[in-house]
């Protein structure tokens, strides 16, 4: 390595690199009301989409933080709960629940940031309430969708898919797993590649811990039941996924007996 180069380099560093400052802007007022579940995502060029609910009513914002935060949102219909992913792309799913004092269901539509309209279809009703929405894309913007239904003291977990190259959705969701009489919480890990994942916990005669439902991308299909993880209870579960298809996951022990960890 030529000195004079080790010697600029030596100048430099005794000179101090100059630390860039990194500053938030003002915070702006988009909404005023009973205003709750807030959910926003932006893609690989920062413009994004903001979804909120505000007295029962769902508010719809595009967002782009380089320019700042736009201040004219538009309604968009019931509902709450609301779910926006976007892929890297500009390519978006939106979700939010509708219910009564029976039955719920569940709306989605797909959008791109340069044009968010939603036009949305009922990707699942049925009885009871609806929990643990959430959802993932793929770089091509299929998603998936995942939640927990509870009726009269019984849990399932269901999925559905939404495919971007044939714009549709599948007729019906998927239940994953058998019915348990505790709440379930599942969480849901899918990379760039389409590939994903839900894990949640189980106690039953043949198991107590975490157990997994994989996806198969290109066949587009669930595993056949849930396959056991970790013989461990616990709660606060997250897992993440890399582009390879490896997962890890954490959560929060509670041995019998004894304190958390």
């Amino acid at each position: 390595m030529p000195l004079n180069f080790i010697k600029q380099v030596l100048d430099r560093l005794a000179r101090g690199a100059k630390v860039e400052t990194l500053t938030w802007c003002l915070p702006q007022i988009v909404d005023r009301g009973k205003v709750s579940g807030a959910s926003l995502a932006l893609d690989h060029n920062g413009r994004g989409l903001m979804l909120w609910e505000n007295q029962g009513e769902l508010r719809l914002m595009s967002v782009r933080p380089s320019d700042g935060v736009a201040i004219a949102n538009f309604p968009v219909g019931p509902g709450g709960a609301p779910v926006v992913v976007i892929s890297d792309k500009g390519l978006g799913i939106t979700l939010w629940i509708e219910t009564d004092e029976s039955s719920s269901r569940i709306l989605g539509s797909p959008f791109t940031v340069t044009s968010p309209n939603l036009l949305p279809v009922t990707i699942y009703r049925g009885e009871g309430q609806v929990q643990h929405l959430q959802a993932a894309i793929d770089r091509r913007g299929s998603a998936l969708v995942v939640w927990c239904v509870e009726r009269s003291g019984s849990w399932e977990v269901m999925a559905q898919s939404y495919d971007a190259r044939k714009a549709a959705w599948d007729e019906t969701p998927v239940r994953l797993g058998g019915s348990q009489e505790h709440a379930l919480i599942p969480r849901l890990a899918m990379n760039w590649r389409g590939r994903a994942m839900v894990a949640w916990e189980v106690q039953d005669a043949s198991f107590e811990g975490f157990v997994v439902s994989h996806y198969w991308t290109s066949e587009r299909i669930w595993s056949d039941s849930p396959v056991p993880g970790v013989a461990q209870l616990g709660h606060e579960l997250e897992i993440t996924m890399d582009g390879h298809g490896d997962a890890l996951a954490v959560w929060v022990a509670r041995p019998h007996g004894q304190p958390v960890r």
